[in-house]
This record gives structure tokens, C-alpha cells and sequence, in this order.
């Protein structure tokens, strides 16, 4: 796993950029380029850019592999799907648990990450959440190494339960979507998260890739079941049945400790977002509306859309949101665009927001 991105991956970024690109693109070309400067990869490697659906990620994944052929010799291959990723050499059974792997400690770290933010507002000694988190995500990781996910997934939640909270202010929670990226990467957003708490919210974070993943499963086997494309539909529903029953697993480890466990079935998703949006958009778009939709009809209070400049994913959102908070009782609605250079009026027009959230009188307020 990478360490976060700064200043230094930016720059290295943008000399290896054509022009035009988005933000996250040029973060993750010099979080390449860093990786492949320092040797800092074991024998086999390889980077990881997901370059799969209509995001144009896709195509700016091939000027990654360009801009940097003279760094390597094949030693740290870019690949961009699951079937490089898996290769020709693993049996059906292998790619299963590897992907069983990945689902189930990525749905497991959203919610950690979750619990997190619901715990961090409250917090009586500074600084005790966040160790908590670091330590939670370290037991989880050894877990899937170890072929025992799930007791590390509950002996990481348990790692919150020494933490000392007070929660006898009602405060304001807030839902956060946007680009994939940008909505969850601190660097990216300038560390938004830190500043909504400041000014009195606590964030219902949105999941960082898993979302689409049930919804995608959902769409192939409608696909192939229209096609009479047996085999595939078969695999399909068999590894769909595997992920809901391994997700419903960690779902109910935080059942009782998170308010936004993420409970939306890829049905109810599209039904609840079928008002706004074709079934046939990218699940890229339908998801992000789905969780929002999900999180207000939890209590929050408003919603925060984080994009990054030139964002065809975003811009698309950014619509859909507008036309979405009418049925809602018009709840605030912020859009803020991220780029290179940070303006100043960011922050300014986060604290009229959240004075606006302050008069919402139908926001539900957990206690």
C-alpha cells in the first residue's frame, strides 16, 4: 500500500502530464513514478490504476505506461483490470478468493473508517480515534493475510471501545460524495473531512470503491440472463451469492456501532435512483446517488459534492444532485471543485453551509 500523496507526488505528476488531465491522474502518475524512482517493490510487483469503465482514467492509464517506459524495464508493470491483475495461471477458484478477499476488507474498511468519523466529533483525549483507526486497519490487513478476516475485522472494531466520547451535543451530519477520488483522498480535497468537524458536522463518509461493486453484479446477470449466456450467468450468480453472504457477515459486526452501515441492496439502489438516472449510466453515478439518497433518509442534514476539475464523472453528479434535493425538502446542496491551486473561498463557503445546515429544523439529530 502506497503512502499518501503530497506535494512532491503532484509535481512528479505534472511533468509527465500532456495537458488537461484531472487531478487524481496526475497524483496517482507520480505516486508511480515516486514508487519506481525509489525501488521500493518486491520482484513481481505491479501498479495497480484501474483503467475500466468511462472514467477517463481509463485512457489516461495509457500515458502512465508511455511517460514512464524509460524509468523500467517491465519491472513494475501498469495494469488497469481484474483479468491482468489475475493473469492465465490461476484456477477459477483462486481468482474467487482473491476477489472475495479484496471485497471483504475494503467493505470492512469503509466502515471502519466510518466509525472513525462517528467517534473522532466526540472525542475526550485528542488524537485517540485516529490511533484507534490506524490500529484497526493494521488488524484487518493481517487478517486477510492470514486467511482469517473476519476475527481481525471484530478484534479491529473492538479497538474503539477503550475510547472515551462525549456525546451530549447533538451535532450535524453531513453526507459526502463526489468523484471516487477526490471525495475520499485528503490530499486531494485539502483535508475537507478535518474541517467539516471543526465547524460542527460529522460526516457520513461515502464507501471508497465497493459501492459499484453489487451493482455491477447486478447488471452482468441481467446482461448475460438476456444473452442466454448461461456459463457466465452461472459464475456470476455464484460469486454474487458469495459477496452478499460474506458482506452480510461484516455487516452485522457493525450493526450496532455505526449509524451508516451501508445497508442499501443494489435493488433498492436502482429503484430509489431509477426517478433521476437510466439503469444504464455508469454504476459509478448511480452508486454516489444511491448513498447519498441512503444517508439523508438517515438523518443528514446536507450533502457536500467534492469533484476535481475537468471530472466527467462529477460534472454528471453534480447534475443529478440538483435535480434530486427538490424531492428532499431541498436540502443544502455545497459542490466544491478541487484543483491544483487551492482557492481561499473554499473554506468561507463550507462555514455559510454549515450556518445554513444550523437552520435545517427537519434535520434528524442523532444523539
Amino acid at each position: 500500500m502506497l503512502p499518501p500523496p503530497g506535494n512532491e507526488t503532484r509535481e512528479l505528476g505534472k511533468q509527465h502530464a500532456v495537458g488537461g488531465e484531472c487531478q487524481p491522474f496526475i497524483n496517482l502518475m507520480g505516486d508511480y513514478i515516486r514508487l519506481l524512482k525509489s525501488g521500493n517493490f518486491a520482484k513481481g510487483s505491479a501498479f495497480f490504476a484501474f483503467m475500466t469503465g468511462d472514467c477517463k482514467l481509463r485512457l489516461y492509464g495509457q500515458n502512465t505506461i508511455y511517460a514512464t517506459r524509460h524509468f523500467q524495464n517491465g519491472e513494475l508493470p501498469v495494469i488497469g483490470t481484474f483479468a491482468q491483475l489475475f493473469g492465465n495461471k490461476l484456477s477459477a477458484i483462486s481468482k474467487v478468493r482473491i476477489v472475495d478477499d479484496i471485497y471483504i476488507g475494503m467493505t470492512a474498511l469503509d466502515r471502519i473508517l466510518q466509525k472513525l468519523h462517528e467517534s473522532r466529533f466526540y472525542e475526550l483525549q485528542k488524537g485517540a480515534p485516529d490511533l484507534a483507526y490506524k490500529i484497526a486497519k493494521n488488524h484487518i490487513c493481517k487478517g486477510i493475510k492470514r486467511g482469517e478476516i473476519i476475527n481481525g475485522i471484530e478484534y479491529a472494531l473492538s479497538v474503539f471501545d477503550g475510547i472515551d466520547i462525549d456525546k451530549s451535543v447533538p451535532k450535524r451530519f453531513i453526507t459526502v460524495t463526489g468523484d471516487y477520488y477526490t471525495r475520499i483522498n485528503s490530499f486531494a480535497n485539502n483535508d475537507l473531512y478535518r474541517s467539516i468537524e471543526r465547524l460542527g458536522g460529522v460526516i457520513f463518509v461515502p464507501p471508497t470503491l465497493m459501492d459499484a461493486i453489487p451493482l455491477i453484479m447486478v447488471s452482468r446477470i441481467k446482461k448475460y440472463r438476456k444473452q442466454a449466456e448461461y456459463i457466465k450467468l452461472i459464475q456470476h450468480l455464484l460469486l454474487n451469492f458469495e459477496l452478499k453472504h460474506q458482506e452480510q457477515k461484516v455487516r452485522d459486526i457493525f450493526e450496532n456501532d455505526i449509524l451508516n452501515n451501508f445497508d442499501y441492496t443494489p435493488e433498492e439502489v436502482y429503484q430509489r435512483t431509477s426517478k433521476y438516472l437510466s439503469s444504464d449510466l455508469s454504476t459509478g453515478i448511480i452508486s454516489p446517488v444511491g448513498c447519498v439518497i441512503e444517508a439523508i433518509e438517515k438523518g443528514a442534514c446536507g450533502i457536500i459534492n467534492v469533484i476535481t476539475q475537468n471530472c466527467s464523472y462529477g460534472n454528471v453528479l453534480t447534475s443529478i444532485l440538483q435535480r434530486m434535493r427538490a424531492d428532499y425538502g431541498n436540502v443544502p446542496l455545497l459542490t466544491l471543485i478541487y484543483e491544483e491551486q487551492q482557492g481561499g473561498n473554499k473554506l468561507t463557503r463550507l462555514e455559510a453551509f454549515m450556518h445554513q445546515i444550523a437552520k435545517q429544523l427537519k434535520c434528524v439529530r442523532f444523539s
